[in-house]
């Protein structure tokens, strides 16, 4: 069963509004799960790790907010490391269609952080991009810092 006492239940409400759009990788934990159904946000679902999906279902994000002339903030939501596959997603690219079409990034960094990178700072070291690119980090101790 997994751990409720993870950040995200708490931070998406937090930060994420009813009305927001928050756009989440299909492989995303069981918290990460309920803090976005939490945040009562409009949800969309893109294919794990498959960033053509994810740019087009942004790009209708962008679409319908244009034809509704209605802005509201848009996030996309994904883990460093997937605690559920193990795998990690393109954070480069990720950040580029980020700055494309003018969304938010949350990262879950819970399982890379320790693991990832050469000093262990996670997926944004491991992949060589600037931590200050992605909007907001967020991760727990009761990861691989515990093991370790």
């Amino acid at each position: 069963m997994p751990s409720l006492s993870r950040p995200f239940p708490a931070l998406s409400p937090a930060f994420c509004k009813r009305g927001d759009v928050i756009i989440a990788d299909k492989a995303v934990n069981y918290s990460i799960r309920k803090g976005v159904q939490a945040s009562r946000s409009h949800i969309r679902w893109y294919n794990h790790g498959d960033m053509a999906h994810l740019e087009k279902v942004m790009q209708a994000v962008v679409k319908e907010q244009a034809k509704a002339k209605k802005l509201t903030r848009r996030f996309i939501v994904t883990e460093g490391l997937f605690e559920t596959l193990g795998d990690s997603i393109d954070l480069p690219k990720l950040v580029e269609l980020k700055e494309k079409y003018k969304f938010r990034i949350i990262l879950d960094e819970t399982w890379s952080f320790g693991v990832l990178g050469r000093t262990g700072r996670g997926l944004t070291e491991a992949q060589n991009v600037d931590p200050q690119q992605v909007d907001m980090i967020v991760g727990s101790m009761s990861g691989p810092l515990c093991a370790g």
